[in-house]
């Protein structure tokens, strides 16, 4: 694969988002994983500002934002994972305001596809193989380690050393979600602590549309898993942080350190409980196919 002798720049119009390039920062060597900055014009907390600045955002700002409690508009980037099948979708992140002691932080914009586990870790354990934009599944809370920390050590150039990918925590998973500040001691002390609050509203069953959730609640044409972004966005833009798969995140369940924490319910789940923002789930086998993950990203080092 041929290496770029310079970075390449081409600034989208607004029209073109979905399909932006501003900076390329890296070679795109076999183990090397490259970003791609573009706005994404979403103001802190709110819905996406139809006044906010499209500008493209340089390397530097987007690291200096991170770890601050305000980031002020957020922005997102793709990671370029070279060995993709040509039309995969690209790992893409969201920079996410801060709140409170969360400072702000990087998140996936959609869950991780089988297509970007096999590029990086050179196996597919899904046992739902329908395409490569459906997410991975059948992977423990250590495999989902062991994606990120290659995904990191791919990092070459300005991004080496400035940039961490890793799981969701517990509190950023909440605030991706929309969900009020929450208290309790640990994700078992917060499960389920906000009755009627749903990724897409307050009523239950779900409305046609709302996500991928098990077939006999007939919102969804997919009797197991869909690709990832099949359905509309929060409105940070992040996708199916309800239904699809479950998704692992960093934090022990509970105090007893027996397990860790699954957020999101998943294609197999038709229960009000599941489908909560705030519900969460700790013992469960460590493999099965109602089981993936989304990155998050955090800086490291001086910005």
């Amino acid at each position: 694969m041929k290496a770029l002798a310079a970075p390449v720049v081409a600034v989208k119009s607004r029209s073109d988002i979905t399909k932006p390039l501003v900076a390329k920062l890296c070679c795109p060597l076999a183990s090397a994983a490259c970003l791609l900055l573009f706005d994404l014009s979403v103001v802190a907390g709110d819905s996406p500002s139809s006044g906010a600045s499209t500008r493209p955002a340089g390397l530097r700002p987007l690291l200096a934002a991170l770890g601050e409690t305000n980031a002020g508009l957020g922005k997102s980037a793709v990671v370029e994972i070279p060995g993709l099948p040509g039309g995969a979708k690209q790992l893409e992140v969201v920079l996410v305001p801060g709140r409170g002691a969360v400072k702000s932080f990087l998140m996936g914009k959609y869950e991780v596809t089988q297509a970007q586990y096999q590029a990086v870790m050179g196996n597919n354990p899904s046992y739902f193989t329908n395409g490569f934009d459906y997410p991975v599944e059948q992977v423990g809370w250590n495999d989902a380690q062991d994606f990120c920390a290659k995904l990191t050590a791919g990092l070459t150039g300005e991004l080496k050393g400035k940039l961490t990918f890793r799981l969701p925590t517990d509190a950023e998973w909440s605030l991706a979600v929309g969900l009020p500040k929450e208290s309790g001691g640990t994700p078992k002390d917060k499960n389920g602590k906000f009755p009627n609050f749903y990724p897409w509203g307050s009523q239950w069953p779900p409305p046609v549309g709302a996500g991928n959730y098990k077939p006999n609640l007939k919102v969804d044409d997919y009797d197991t898993t869909s690709p990832v972004g099949s359905f509309k966005p929060n409105q940070f833009g992040f996708h199916d942080l309800g239904g699809n798969v479950w998704e692992w995140c960093e934090d022990w369940y509970d105090n007893d350190h027996s397990c860790r924490l699954l957020r999101g319910g998943s294609w197999a789940d038709g229960n009000p409980g599941s489908g909560l923002s705030s519900s969460r789930h700790g013992p469960v086998g460590p493999r099965r196919n109602g089981l993936g993950f989304r990155v998050a990203a955090s800086a490291l080092g001086p910005r």
